[in-house]
């Protein structure tokens, strides 16, 4: 038998004390599905309003700023996604200050305040900080609490909740999509970030509500623990995601441009997206639920 060393024995006993807690919620059960839900939402106002800005990118080539090159344009959504990943490292010291759930209220803030300001812009550069930086770092803030759920609340079913909760990217561009075509088409632009601010304080208001550790939780002060990069294997992970990230984004945001271009309606372009929305929600499901058969 082998040797049980003194970390392990204080680490069963640690998880043993926390067990047998008069508090103890166990994973995968009741309370677990609510988190879930919020992670849905989360996602869904994240990468979900994220991916629905090629409606709105498609009005600004055509009608807002039809007299700026497209390069010039392209930086308010290369700002939002570049701040919406880089915003991870972050949030991590910000959970571990001030906790899960003052850590999500601060992400709601700050990304409901960038959509807001972006309804009184009217110029490139005020969209590229409010709809690109500040509602870029605000949605990396909740988008980050919202993947740290799983890990937290499941063990049994976390791979197949994992791409459920990341569904709701798909399930955010599958209805965003053609709402915010018809608000900008009766209401006009300023109307649809006054809409989303609304539903993004909503929906992830209940992320802010429902959220919290079900065990305690040890932080390290590092914002990136730098040794990770000598394994050969995260680098490999880091190009993959680097690449696999520049395919999707590239292709969801310039979509439906590309068919207005070809002659065909802002309508049909936003059916385009929906469509892609739905076969994306079924992919990230069920990679969920055949990652631990096949393997990651």
């Amino acid at each position: 038998m082998p040797a049980v060393t003194k970390a392990e024995q204080g680490s069963k006993e640690d998880l043993s004390n926390i067990t047998h807690d008069q508090n103890y919620i166990p994973p995968d059960t009741g309370y677990a599905w609510f988190v879930m839900l919020a992670g849905i939402l989360t996602l869904t106002m994240t990468f979900g309003v994220m991916n629905s800005f090629g409606v709105v990118q498609n009005y600004y080539l055509q009608t807002l700023f039809a007299s700026e090159p497209a390069r010039k344009i392209a930086w308010i959504s290369t700002m939002a996604q570049t701040c919406i990943y880089l915003g991870g490292l972050i949030a991590t010291p910000l959970i571990a200050k001030y906790g899960i759930k003052n850590t999500n209220m601060i992400g709601t803030i700050v990304a409901s305040t960038g959509l807001l300001l972006a309804s009184f812009s009217s110029k490139i550069w005020q969209f590229v900080l409010t709809q690109g930086i500040i509602f870029g770092l605000g949605g990396a803030i909740n988008l980050n609490v919202a993947l740290l759920m799983p890990a937290l609340w499941f063990e049994k079913k976390r791979s197949l909740v994992i791409g459920i909760i990341l569904a709701g990217t798909a399930i955010g561009s599958l209805i965003l999509t053609p709402m915010l075509n018809i608000v900008l088409n009766n209401l006009g632009a300023a109307w649809v970030y006054r809409i989303l601010a609304l539903l993004y304080v909503t929906l992830t208001g209940y992320s802010w509500a429902v959220c919290k550790p079900r065990i305690p939780l040890n932080f390290t002060n590092k914002i990136m623990d730098l040794s990770k990069l000598k394994d050969p294997v995260v680098i490999l992970l880091l190009i993959t995601g680097y690449f696999t990230a520049a395919g999707y984004i590239l292709h969801i945001l310039y979509f439906p441009p590309s068919v207005v271009a070809s002659g065909k309606s802002s309508s049909q372009a936003a059916n385009a997206v929906m469509a892609f929305s739905v076969f994306s929600a079924f992919g990230r499901i069920s990679s969920g639920q055949l990652a631990p058969y096949l393997g990651s």
